[in-house]
């Protein structure tokens, strides 16, 4: 819902400062639409919106910056297909969650990649 336009630069300043230090700008995007009250499919479509767009500020703020090379061109090129297979299967599994699943299930899988980042 409506929170301002304060909260919302915070998130955006703490999640930009999280993708330029570790390239980790979705924990508190997720946590604040997530405690928007809006719908999954609205959480869902906000979601894809936002990291379509720090994927691609980010890709060209590397590449402008040297820090693409053939080495990450082929680690990235490695992940697509697996992340692609995942991506088609959560398509099929939203529809079938209703909102209290949905959110603990989006909440679950923050909480373990946030702890997995914390002991890497």
């Amino acid at each position: 819902g409506p929170r301002g336009l304060g909260p919302e630069i915070g998130v955006g300043m703490v999640g930009g400062t999280l993708a330029g230090a570790a390239g980790v700008a979705g924990p508190p995007a997720i946590l604040f639409m997530m405690a928007s009250g809006d719908s999954p499919a609205q959480i869902r479509a906000n979601l894809i919106g936002y990291f379509t767009l720090v994927l691609l500020g980010l890709t060209a703020t590397f590449a402008l910056n040297g820090l693409i090379d053939a080495n990450i061109i082929w680690k990235t090129t490695a992940i697509t297909l697996p992340f692609l297979a995942g991506t088609w299967i959560g398509m099929r599994l939203f529809p079938l969650a209703n909102e209290r699943v949905f959110r603990n299930i989006a909440l679950a899988l923050l909480t373990v990649s946030s702890t997995w980042a914390l002991l890497a």
